[in-house]
């Protein structure tokens, strides 16, 4: 940076007697991605980024699906109405995949309450007939009643709608085949 090169000549660092030094600069640009100058948990916020693991082991960010419509559903094994969601997903995932839609299910817990394994989403995709619905392992900490520091889910499960734009737009707790495909509807018409 110039501030370094203005401390590097003010400190008279100078150069071995025998060391050439090109004129030519060359610029390069780095694409970091997209990231937001600041994000929240909160209708019209800007979707706080996550990044957690799939089936297969991978790291899988909620930004890598930017450009999407998005419904990520906050579920746990244990919960019935979670189950009924799963069943689901897949089958809303299809009828909307076409227009730029992603459905991802972050599972909190397993049915023994505790963070679900790599193993146990092969088997949950397995179960529910999944196959490209996004399930990532998630856990107690990405939740925050405040929704200052995470995701407010008081209740299994709770779906977060996120526009193009990784803006979120509305938010649901519980399942209503209707209501998610409605929200899903409404999302891919902005």
């Amino acid at each position: 940076s110039m501030l370094t090169l203005a401390l590097i000549t003010l400190l008279g660092c100078n150069k071995p007697a025998d060391l050439e030094v090109s004129e030519d600069f060359v610029t390069v640009e780095v694409d970091e991605g997209f990231n937001p100058p600041s994000c929240g948990y909160e209708v019209g916020d800007v979707a706080c980024d996550l990044e957690l693991t799939n089936s297969q082991g991978e790291t899988v960010s909620l930004y890598d699906f930017k450009d999407n419509a998005i419904v990520l559903d906050f579920s746990t094994a244990w919960c019935y109405y979670c189950q009924a969601a799963a069943f689901e997903s897949q089958q809303i995932q299809d009828m909307h995949e076409s227009k730029g839609f992603t459905y991802i299910i972050v599972l909190i817990e397993d049915f023994n309450r505790e963070e679900p394994s790599a193993e146990f989403l092969r088997e949950w995709e397995d179960h529910f007939n999944i196959t490209s619905v996004q399930i990532l392992s998630g856990n107690r900490s990405l939740i925050d009643l405040a929704a200052v520091n995470g995701w407010f889910i008081e209740a299994y499960p709770t779906f977060y709608y996120i526009d193009r734009d990784m803006v979120i737009t509305d938010y649901q707790r519980g399942f209503s085949s209707a209501g998610v495909n409605a929200m899903i509807e409404s999302l891919l018409s902005e």
